[in-house]
């Protein structure tokens, strides 16, 4: 089994070829969240004028800093040095991750990774198939779907589809938890795509209501320039 790098770095691999792994979603689940509204009860806030002036002094993602993060506890944002990668991640996170997912949420915690350049270092680790549509909808953190998928070795990302955030076409995958892929993006939502010649992926840790976590997260992509 072998994974290929796509347009935006993230990793396809090609499983259930006769369609036996394929989720056929149920009436339930097929209901989509609604799209472009913030999520009700998350806060969001302007980005912090420090960690603003961070992220604009990275080469690979200054032309992307969003300028809107959930509101939480004071935000640390940094750098993590990816020497000789080809790719820069900068980091935002406030509060402490309980590892409950009804609990891992702003404004007891939030975690933002904003990365560009070549990816495909960064996100060959999130295995997936695109002919495993998976619907984004509440209680899919516990799902049969993701356990079956982190049952695989190694454990299979959900590929969510297309998306089309403020004239960004990208992809959206839910990763692993943290302590099943060796990834920052572990247990988060992210969304990539590719533009003026370079990748990019933010990420947000992702909690329930997973529905809140998508527009959550489609709200920071749009206040991105």
């Amino acid at each position: 089994m072998r994974a290929l790098a796509l347009s935006v770095a993230l990793a396809f691999v090609a499983t259930g070829c006769d369609g036996s792994e394929t989720h056929a979603p149920t009436a339930s689940e097929t209901r989509r969240p609604q799209q472009g509204t913030p999520a009700r009860d998350v806060a969001f806030r302007r980005m912090p004028a420090r960690a603003a002036q961070v992220c604009q002094s990275l080469g690979g993602v200054k032309d992307v800093c969003p300028s809107l993060l959930p509101k939480a506890n004071t935000y640390s944002a940094r750098e993590i040095e990816r020497s000789g990668l080809g790719y820069v991640t900068f980091n935002m996170e406030a509060g402490t991750s309980y590892a409950d997912t009804s609990r891992d949420r702003p404004p007891s915690f939030a975690h933002v990774v904003l990365e560009g350049g070549d990816l495909e270092a960064s996100l060959d680790v999130l295995v997936f198939s695109r002919r495993q549509l998976v619907v984004a909808r509440d209680g899919l953190l516990d799902s049969p779907e993701r356990r079956r998928a982190l049952s695989k070795n190694p454990p299979r990302t959900l590929y969510l589809g297309k998306r089309n955030w403020a004239g960004r076409n990208g992809e959206l995958v839910l990763a692993p938890p943290y302590d099943s892929v060796a990834s920052i993006h572990g247990g988060h939502l992210l969304f990539a795509w590719s533009e003026r010649g370079m990748d990019y992926a933010v990420s947000l840790h992702a909690w329930e209501p997973f529905t809140e976590t998508e527009r959550s997260l489609r709200l920071v992509v749009e206040s991105i320039p």
